[in-house]
């Protein structure tokens, strides 16, 4: 093994995602450039351009299946791994939504989209890769709750077998994580599931209570409810009360 075929196995989606100044396909579809060996045989079309025409025509068309009747083998495959990827992101109605669909310019470093449809695109970009371990920095930071909770339960019939490692403030990102690490100044001050966490007299508890009156949208009753999936989950809380960074593990 190595490091290239250890890299494709990781897929990351940071808080301030950057996004190519291409189409918003073009962008997802770049996440199955140096992934695993299972999609090896569509890297040259993604590589040489070869989305480009099709971008084109979609941008003229109206009836984008007709146009993509019309593509190879290859190409077919990168859109419907593309849209797979973008409904698990909660991204594919607001892109059918936009007046290109797929084929919309993101812009300079995504200049021409809002916060969340680039955090959005970055999600879909990382989850088209089929990753193993999944990182996600703050990925859902600027997504409302509902968005947020839609995109997790989603990745959340993914996790059969892979890791998932959040880092997050808000601690709603992390209430099913298998396991929750907390941090302050660099330290680890406190470990364990979030329901233990959060009966325990420190700073998770703490940090919970805040944003529990703050936010309204969280009860420490609440944390660990819900069905657990079949994969391993931590996170990590950085100390700052009130904010607090979370790490998770999934």
């Amino acid at each position: 093994m190595n490091a290239r075929s250890v890299r494709g196995n990781f897929g990351v989606v940071e808080q301030d995602s950057v996004l190519m100044n291409a189409s918003i396909l073009e962008n997802i579809a770049a996440g199955l450039v140096n992934s695993s060996e299972r999609f090896v045989h569509l890297q040259e079309t993604i590589m040489s351009g070869g989305l480009s025409p099709l971008v084109e025509e979609l941008r003229h068309c109206s009836e984008p299946t007709e146009v993509l009747e019309i593509q190879s083998y290859e190409i077919r495959e990168i859109f419907d791994l593309v849209r797979h990827a973008a409904e698990i992101a909660d991204a594919h109605v607001c892109i059918e939504c936009m007046e290109d669909g797929y084929a919309t310019a993101a812009g300079d470093r995504g200049s021409r989209l809002s916060g969340g449809q680039r955090q959005r695109v970055a999600l879909a970009r990382a989850l088209v890769r089929d990753p193993r371990i999944l990182l996600l920095d703050e990925a859902t930071s600027s997504l409302d709750s509902q968005s947020e909770s839609r995109i997790q339960r989603s990745i959340g019939k993914l996790l059969q077998s892979r890791t998932v490692v959040s880092i997050a403030h808000r601690l709603s990102t992390v209430r099913n994580a298998d396991k929750i690490v907390v941090l302050r100044d660099g330290k680890v001050v406190q470990q364990g599931s979030p329901s233990v966490l959060a009966s325990s007299d420190g700073l998770y508890s703490q940090m919970l209570q805040y944003q529990s009156l703050s936010q309204g949208t969280l009860r420490s009753d609440a944390i660990g409810q819900g069905e657990q999936p079949h994969s391993r989950v931590h996170a990590t809380a950085d100390d700052s009360l009130p904010p607090g960074d979370i790490t998770s593990e999934r």
